[in-house]
């Protein structure tokens, strides 16, 4: 059996209806989407993209004992996406830079 079949499907249940693994990840897309929609700017396939990632290694490390799931996987996720925002803009800034001592030492 998965990991998720093993230990995830037993922390569903909280007191609440279980869910599937489909419904659990609509639900996870739908809030990655959301994030994508509000960071992404130009980046919002990568944003998606990183989410998507940073969700899946949320399901991966969760630690029942720490925590709800859903928690964990949305910070995760949250975490992922405002990392990728940082790398990019200071990327963005260096190329600002390098033109900018192109068109000062022309």
């Amino acid at each position: 059996m998965s990991y998720w079949n093993d230990n995830i499907c037993d922390c569903l249940s909280l007191g609440k209806k279980e869910m599937s693994e489909e419904e659990l990840w609509q639900g996870y897309i739908l809030f990655i989407t959301e994030l994508a929609n509000k960071y992404g700017g130009r980046w919002k396939d990568e944003v998606l993209q990183e989410g998507l990632l940073g969700a899946w290694e949320g399901v991966n490390t969760f630690n029942p004992t720490k925590g709800t799931l859903d928690k964990w996987v949305k910070i995760k996720a949250e975490n992922k996406i405002r990392k990728f925002i940082r790398k990019e803009k200071k990327e963005v800034m260096n190329e600002r830079r390098i033109v900018e001592y192109h068109q000062w030492i022309t």
